[in-house]
């Protein structure tokens, strides 16, 4: 072997030594950092390979899975340290992207509760083309079977996309749009 050979081999396994070392110390991103944190009840996971199984604490969810909690059943996803979902009984969700400024995920029915906090991601909540989503907030979305999704801002401030007329909400803030693409209705929770 030449000496510029070695010396090409030896800085190749320099690169490879520090991108398994850099992916060792500072984790894969947040795609990683996307999971299920506790399980109470029947709940499933179905794999966006078609897999199905019982969810369990632990399990990291990627775009296309889904979490379908039965009657009685309830699970709480994590994103990075602090924000939480909690999908509650009856409830499907199903993974549209984990990127590295959050994740999005679609109601398809039932009722999720989010608790957001700074330097964890934005969590958007997406139903039909509405979403509400964001990044330092507490906010609860009810989606029924015939479409209607209502939100409940608790804390925070929410981004609103997708409702015609209403782009951000406030803490005492409640929001339900219809499923039948009817005038959404939007007043302080008092109301």
């Amino acid at each position: 072997m030449t000496r510029e050979i070695r010396a090409l081999v030896v800085v190749m396994l320099i690169f490879a030594i520090g991108a398994v070392g850099y992916r060792f110390l500072f984790g894969g991103g947040m795609e990683d950092r996307f999971h299920v944190e506790t399980v109470a009840g029947n709940v499933q996971h179905l794999h966006a390979s078609g897999e199905a199984a019982a969810a369990q604490a632990g399990d990291t969810l990627e775009e296309g899975d889904r979490i379908v909690s039965g009657d009685g059943g309830r699970a709480v996803l994590g994103l990075g340290a602090d924000t939480r979902v909690t999908v509650d009984a009856s409830t499907s969700v199903k993974v549209l992207g984990v990127v590295d400024d959050g994740v999005r995920l679609e109601l398809e029915g039932g009722r999720v509760t989010a608790t957001v906090r700074p330097g964890s991601g934005r969590v958007g909540i997406v139903s039909d083309g509405r979403e509400a989503s964001a990044e330092d907030a507490d906010f609860t979305a009810i989606r029924d079977e015939d479409g209607t999704l209502a939100i409940s801002a608790e804390r925070g401030v929410l981004a609103v996309s997708g409702v015609e007329g209403i782009n951000a909400m406030n803490a005492g803030d409640d929001l339900v749009s219809p499923g039948d693409g009817g005038s959404p209705l939007r007043a302080p929770a008092s109301e």
